[in-house]
């Protein structure tokens, strides 16, 4: 999947001076079990290893499995990604089937050099190593040789990573490498079970949230006034003595209680546990007042609101930081939940209000009310589709003829741009 604009036009580029200009939207169509939750998984895997340093499990072989020869085949990883002019890939191939990482490598794309590349050879059981960057000091050229000797035998941890928590002399090698991890960083996906977690937002800067919220919710047509916490008995919460110890204990560890807290959900209430003045342990509940007449309010639990509303609530701070942060934003089944006027204004409201910003959206959706080209591009559009072996193929809709763009939807529908469920008659 490419974000790089094929066709003409200068809506919707991040800079628009650039000599590598890149799109801010991507939206992905297909049928149930068409791929495209896979594809935003395996993003979010490969996000995960780099990040957290987790190592593979190779008891886990989540391989293409409809095809026997996919088990022992190298599963491969692959990013291209701007940091100011520069243009870079990077990547890994791994096998799950024996838990170990086969090549690693981070190209400059612009200069077209590699500045490393990691491959296991197979005769001598070790990996080979290849560093080109040309501005290493002397310093950090001794430094690479004592790392390359520690990850000799280091199968599955990747370099990058590694890299990322060395320490490099002021060269621009170490500092680029430490801007390729937060450029991972700055990736944040959103499954449709994924929770902000409101109870900690309100208690940190209930003022600050309330004036988040309250400005979306008058966007979005939600009747909602005030976002509190209320306190509540702690004997009241539907967890046992032993856990509420048992966090009492976790918490008391910490030297520090100001600003300790612990969270749970129970039956769709959102709760908080945190210290009072004296040291006990006190619990509040995120509350959402309605206005009920001209003299008082009523309050509402969490999963009293509707589905739309809570899934509004896991949005918008996503949408918030889009238009005022650099950063990128995958979200799966977006619409999920909503009206078809509210997703096409989440989607709008990006598009006006991130001018001056490298922040993307790319958003799974069943949403036929997006494919309109008064919105999007045709190069923002995509579709996924599984073929007669099952195999997912992204393909966008710039690919297509497009003669009657005001029929996108009626078409789209009619199976002339595929990612529909292939339904009998």
């Amino acid at each position: 999947m490419s974000m790089i604009p094929v066709e003409e036009g200068n809506s919707h580029i991040l800079d628009q001076t650039s000599a590598i200009p890149i799109l801010k939207t991507a939206i992905i169509y297909g049928a149930n079990a068409s791929g495209k939750s896979n594809l935003i998984r395996s993003i979010a895997f490969a996000r995960n290893i780099i990040l957290n340093n987790k190592y593979f499990n190779s008891t886990n072989n989540p391989c293409f499995r409809l095809d026997d020869e996919s088990i022992n085949k190298p599963t491969v990883f692959n990013f291209e990604f701007k940091l100011g002019e520069k243009l870079f890939q990077y990547g890994f191939s791994f096998l799950f089937s024996k838990g170990m990482i086969l090549e690693e490598w981070l190209y400059d794309l612009v200069e077209n050099t590699p500045w490393f590349e990691r491959i296991y050879d197979t005769e001598r059981k070790s990996y080979l190593y290849k560093f080109s960057y040309k501005e290493l000091t002397i310093e950090d050229k001794s430094r690479l040789d004592v790392y390359q000797e520690d990850m000799t035998d280091t199968k599955r941890e990747l370099l990058l990573t590694v890299l990322g928590q060395k320490k490099f002399t002021n060269s621009s090698f170490g500092n680029q490498i430490k801007e390729i991890i937060d450029w991972f960083k700055k990736i944040t996906i959103i499954f449709p079970n994924s929770r902000f977690k409101l109870s900690n937002a309100v208690a940190l800067d209930e003022e600050g949230i309330n004036e988040l919220y309250k400005e979306y919710f008058k966007l979005f047509d939600i009747p909602i006034d005030n976002i509190h916490l209320e306190k509540v008995p702690i004997e009241m919460l539907g967890i046992n003595k032993e856990t509420l110890m048992d966090d009492k204990s976790d918490m008391l560890g910490i030297e520090e209680k100001k600003n300790v807290h612990v969270m749970f959900n129970d039956k769709g209430k959102e709760y908080l546990l945190e210290f009072n003045e004296f040291g006990d342990l006190e619990a509040k509940e995120v509350r959402f007042c309605h206005k009920k007449n001209d003299y008082g309010y009523a309050n509402f639990a969490k999963y009293e609101e509707s589905d739309g509303t809570q899934r509004l609530f896991d949005l918008i701070p996503a949408l918030a930081r889009l238009i005022k942060q650099n950063g990128i934003f995958i979200i799966d089944e977006i619409d999920r939940s909503l009206h078809s006027l509210v997703t096409k204004y989440i989607i709008r409201c990006f598009l006006e209000r991130s001018n001056g910003l490298y922040s993307q959206l790319i958003c799974t959706t069943h949403e036929q009310l997006l494919l309109d080209i008064t919105l999007l591009r045709k190069d923002e559009i995509w579709f996924v589709d599984k073929n007669k072996k099952e195999q997912s193929k992204l393909t966008p809709l710039s690919e297509y003829k497009t003669s009657f763009l005001e029929n996108l939807e009626k078409n789209y529908l009619l199976g002339r741009y595929q990612g529909i469920p292939n339904i009998d008659n």
